[in-house]
């Protein structure tokens, strides 16, 4: 059986709603491989079409992980104002991130003042996803 937590992460909405942290249920399986699947139906219109990229970065002399969950829909959505404002990219869909734990894939709160690394992991992320589906454009 999971274990349920509510875990702080941030969500970065469509439709004009501000980025910003959130408390998100989160179920825990300690099976073979221990992970965690947060309940993304709570905040995604399209639970459907949801993925994940885990992205490592190297700040304050220590590596940090997070696990970014995300929905792109250029039919569905519009781009998200939040992106725009902040990032100057533009991204049709939303994004869930969270820290991931040190030692075992699960995730865990994200810590205050993780808000740059977030920022940072975002762009990141949209740099990364942009540039591999740029290449599968047909010229």
């Amino acid at each position: 059986m999971p274990t349920t937590s509510t875990l702080r992460a941030f969500h970065v909405p469509t439709w004009g709603q501000p980025a910003r942290f959130q408390q998100i249920r989160t179920l825990h399986y300690d099976l073979n491989d221990k992970f965690s699947l947060p309940a993304y139906g709570d905040w995604f219109c399209l639970e459907g079409h949801v993925d994940t990229y885990i992205i490592r970065l190297n700040a304050r002399g220590s590596a940090h992980m997070f696990t970014i969950y995300y929905v792109y829909d250029a039919d569905l959505y519009v781009p998200s104002p939040a992106l725009l404002t902040k990032l100057g990219k533009a991204w049709c869909g939303e994004l869930l991130v969270f820290r991931n734990c040190a030692v075992d894939p699960t995730l865990v709160n994200l810590r205050t003042g993780d808000d740059t690394l977030v920022w940072r992991a975002i762009d990141l992320f949209l740099q990364r996803w942009g540039d591999a589906h740029a290449l599968q454009e047909p010229l």
